[in-house]
C-alpha cells in the first residue's frame, strides 16, 4: 500500500468515524420515539378502526440498522376491541437520508417475532382480516419496505364458509420486495405437514405475460415426502376477483414403490377464491405401488372452488389405465361427470 492511499485511507475512515455519530446524534434530536408510538396508535385508530395497544418499551436503535423497536403488541378487530394479533416484538427499519435531511420517517423494513394471529372467515364470506389488505392512504409514515422477516410465529385460519380450519406455524421466514418482484422463503410446519418449507416468487417481467407467480412447497405427510410446484402467467388480482393463464400444478406424494402424484394444467382460468371457471382442464393422477399402478386421465371445461379444494367437471373425458405385473395393460374411456378433491390427494392412505 503507498503512503497516499494509506493517507486517503486514514482520513475517510477518520471522516466516517465523525459522521456516524453526527447523524446519529441529529435522528436523535429529530426522531422522538415515544411520539412515533403514539402517533401509531392514533394512526391504526383512524386509518383501519383498530385498537394498536403497546405494552412494551418503545426504542431507537441503531444495529443492525436505523430503527424503531417495540416490546408486547397487542392488535384488536376492527371496530371492536376484541383481539385479533398480539406481538412479542415489533421492530420498524427506517431509511436514514429521508430523517436526516427532512425528518420524513420511511419505513423500508418490517421485523416480526413471536406473532399470533387468529384469521376468520364467516359464513357470508366477511373476514376479519380483509380491511388489513385494503390500500394504506395514510402519509404518515411512508411505507417503501423492501424487507420483511418474520420468528415464531402461530397463524390460525377458521374458514366457516368452506368448512376448513387450519394452522401454520412459522419458525422463520423471510419476504424480500423490489418493484418488480416478491422473493419468500418460510419454515416451519402446518397444513397437515411437517418440516415445512415455503418458497414464492412474484415478478412482473417486461415481456407479453405480467405477474407471474411460482410457489414450492415441501414436507412431510406422516412417513411420505409432499411436494407441490405452482407456476402462474398474467396473474390478474386475487383472491376476490381473478383470472389467469398458463396455471400448472404439480403435486407428488409418497416414498419409495409407493407415490402418488398429479398434474394440472389450465391455458386460463378465472372467477373469484370461491367460484372460477376453466374452459378447458387437464388433471392426469398416478399411482404407482409394488404391485401394479394405476392413472386416470380427466379433461374438459371444469369449475374450481379454492376455497374447498375441489375441481369438477360437468362433462369430462375420463381415460383410465390399469398396469399389473404380468397382465396386459387395460385401458378405459368414460365420458361423465368428475371430481378432484384436494383433501383426499393428501390423505391418500399409504397401503
Amino acid at each position: 500500500m503507498t503512503p497516499t492511499l494509506f493517507r486517503r485511507l486514514k482520513y475517510a475512515a477518520l471522516a466516517l468515524a465523525f459522521m456516524v455519530p453526527l447523524a446519529a446524534g441529529i435522528v436523535v434530536l429529530r426522531f422522538d420515539p415515544a411520539d412515533f408510538a403514539r402517533q401509531l396508535v392514533e394512526l391504526t385508530q383512524k386509518d383501519r378502526q383498530r385498537a394498536l395497544r403497546l405494552e412494551g418499551d418503545v426504542r431507537l436503535i441503531f444495529f443492525p440498522g436505523l430503527g424503531v423497536e417495540v416490546g408486547k403488541c397487542l392488535l384488536g378487530g376492527r371496530g371492536n376491541a376484541k383481539p385479533f394479533a398480539a406481538f412479542d416484538q415489533l421492530r420498524l427499519e427506517l431509511a436514514w437520508l429521508p430523517l436526516l435531511v427532512r425528518g420524513e420517517v420511511v419505513v423500508k423494513g418490517v421485523g416480526l417475532r413471536g406473532l399470533r394471529a387468529d384469521l376468520w372467515r364467516e359464513p357470508g364470506g366477511a373476514t376479519n382480516f380483509g380491511d388489513l389488505l385494503a390500500g394504506y392512504d395514510a402519509r404518515w409514515p411512508r411505507f417503501a419496505l423492501t424487507r420483511m422477516n418474520i420468528e415464531n410465529a402461530e397463524i390460525r385460519f377458521r374458514d366457516d364458509l368452506a368448512g376448513h380450519a387450519y394452522a401454520l406455524h412459522v419458525d422463520h421466514g423471510q419476504a424480500l420486495v423490489s418493484s418488480k418482484e416478491i422473493d419468500l422463503e418460510a419454515h416451519g410446519f402446518g397444513f397437515g405437514l411437517n418440516d415445512l418449507a415455503v418458497g414464492m416468487q412474484f415478478a412482473r417481467p417486461a415481456d407479453k405475460y405480467a405477474n407471474t407467480l411460482a410457489l414450492a412447497l415441501t414436507g412431510k405427510h406422516r412417513a411420505d415426502n409432499f411436494d407441490l410446484r405452482l407456476v402462474a402467467v398474467n396473474l390478474q388480482g386475487a383472491p376476490e376477483k381473478f383470472g389467469a393463464e398458463k396455471v400448472s400444478v404439480v403435486a407428488q406424494l409418497g416414498h419409495g414403490d409407493d407415490s402418488l402424484d398429479a398434474v394440472l394444467n389450465l391455458p386460463a382460468v378465472a372467477g373469484s377464491y370461491d367460484a372460477a371457471h376453466a374452459a378447458e382442464a387437464m388433471l392426469e393422477i398416478n399411482r404407482a405401488r409394488k404391485d401394479g399402478a394405476r392413472s386416470e386421465k380427466h379433461s374438459g371445461a371444469a369449475d374450481l372452488n379454492l376455497a374447498k379444494g375441489w375441481l369438477e367437471w360437468p362433462e369430462a373425458q375420463t381415460e383410465v389405465r390399469l398396469r399389473e405385473p404380468r397382465k396386459p395393460e387395460q385401458a378405459t374411456l368414460r365420458q361423465g361427470a368428475a371430481r378432484f378433491d384436494a383433501a383426499s390427494f393428501i390423505s391418500a392412505p399409504e397401503n
